[in-house]
C-alpha cells in the first residue's frame, strides 16, 4: 500500500545514472522515500523519454523502496513515481 501524497510530490527519489560516453544504454536506479525517510514500496516508477514524450521503462519499487530502470537508450529522461 502506498502512503498518501506520493503523487503530490511529497517523496524524494535518490537515483544514480550509470552510463558512459561510449555506452549505448544505461540505467537509472534509486530508492523512494517520503519526507520522514520512510520507504515507499510498491510504487510505479517511470522513465519518460523527454524528446518523444513516451514511457521508455516502468518498474515497481521493491519492499525496500529501491527501483532499477535498466537498458535505457542514451537520451534525457524524466523519472516519475
Amino acid at each position: 500500500m502506498l502512503r498518501s501524497g506520493i503523487l503530490g510530490g511529497t517523496f524524494a527519489a535518490i537515483w544514480l545514472i550509470a552510463a558512459t560516453a561510449s555506452a549505448q544504454s544505461g540505467q537509472i536506479q534509486g530508492k523512494l522515500v517520503d519526507e520522514q525517510g520512510g520507504v515507499l514500496p510498491g510504487a510505479q516508477v517511470s522513465a519518460i523519454d523527454e524528446e518523444k514524450g513516451v514511457i521508455a521503462r516502468q518498474v515497481t519499487s521493491g519492499a525496500d523502496g529501491f527501483f532499477s530502470l535498466v537498458a535505457l537508450l542514451r537520451c534525457r529522461y524524466t523519472v516519475r513515481a
